[in-house]
């Protein structure tokens, strides 16, 4: 056989042949690899990094950290970095914390302004236009308290001072037989020497603390022997012990039993200490022991329950041995529904 023929003989002549028609050529977006004599993607040439002339510009809020080159957002705590003309002022600091924060010097930061809590003024609607009737007593040993609450929405309040619960005193001892919601409810009025005032939503009050009696009924007693309050003081009633309160029933004596003490018709209510507790106590919590009641009971009862509470400590402020006695006064018979409304208007 000659040489040169087969296989090895056919591949020359495949080369002699494509070298006479000339260079390959590629489609678009391909080149000639040289050593494989193969179209290829063009790749791109990599892009020249620029150097940045000139220190790096932040967006507002944010500082450039030397060490990383890179921003970084600015930390209020050190704000107070000397300037050329010394330490920033408070004022200029102050400009730089957002809407609703202020910059605090104890905590080094911008802290949230704290809005106090705003009371409404109390409208015409929210007034009692029979004091009585809004009426709900307090019973009990009262003592004297320094510490200043918020009178809450929807209570009134009437203390028989006219120096309020600032002004420490002690008041006249009522009869067994007989309390001050028999008089009140019946004749109308029931002052003292001293007059009358009136906290409403929103004003400063002492945190009057209230106590048992030593020798009054006990909760339990109320409920094993007066039939009228059982409905009531059940609802007080806890797991192992009664509420530190309790509404029950004012009522009044009638032969050789009890009955229940109305004004215009509607059951009065009082509160009763079944254990020491505060004014603030009774705030929190006596709106949510009213509606206890059953509806078949409530509705027999005033205020209802849209209308604000007005209540009246019988009970003394006792500071001292020394806190005087604040006697009734029983040559005024002025209503007190008038006094209420007047010292709602002189408001």
């Amino acid at each position: 056989m000659e040489k040169g023929n087969g296989p090895i003989s056919y591949n020359i002549k495949s080369r002699l042949s494509q070298q006479s028609r000339g260079p390959k050529k590629c489609p678009p977006g391909k080149e000639l690899n040289p050593k494989t004599n193969r179209c290829r993607k063009i790749k791109a040439a990599p892009k020249k990094k620029t150097k940045i002339t000139g220190p790096k510009k932040c967006p507002p809020g944010k500082e450039l950290n030397p060490k990383t080159n890179r921003c970084r957002k600015i930390k209020m705590t050190k704000i107070s970095a000397p300037t050329p003309e010394g330490v920033m002022d408070t004022k200029d600091i102050q400009k730089m914390c957002p809407p609703g924060k202020k910059w605090t010097d104890k905590t080094k930061r911008c802290n949230k302004i704290k809005t106090p809590k705003v009371f409404k003024k109390t409208k015409s609607s929210e007034k009692a236009k029979d004091v009585l009737n809004n009426l709900i007593t307090i019973n009990g040993h009262g003592s004297y308290s320094g510490h200043k609450i918020k009178v809450p929405p929807g209570f009134h309040i009437l203390i028989p001072h006219r120096n309020g619960l600032d002004q420490d005193y002690t008041t006249p001892d009522a009869d067994k037989d007989k309390l001050y919601e028999e008089t009140l409810y019946r004749v109308g009025s029931l002052n003292y020497m001293e007059g009358w005032k009136l906290y409403l939503p929103g004003d400063d009050i002492n945190n009057l603390g209230i106590h048992t009696f030593d020798d009054a009924a006990s909760c339990p007693d109320i409920k094993s022997n007066h039939t009228l309050q059982k409905e009531l003081i059940e609802k007080c009633e806890g797991k192992y012990h009664y509420n530190k309160f309790c509404p029950v029933y004012c009522t009044r004596v009638k032969g050789s039993t009890y009955d229940y003490l109305l004004y215009k018709g509607a059951r009065k209510l009082k509160i009763k200490a079944c254990r020491s507790y505060t004014l603030k106590y009774l705030f929190d919590n006596l709106r949510n022991q009213i509606n206890k009641i059953p509806n078949k009971h409530r509705t027999k009862i005033s205020p209802r329950k849209d209308e604000p509470i007005v209540l009246i400590p019988f009970t003394c402020n006792e500071k001292s041995e020394d806190s005087k006695v604040n006697h009734f006064n029983h040559n005024n018979h002025k209503k007190l529904n008038t006094i209420y409304q007047e010292l709602i208007k002189n408001r």
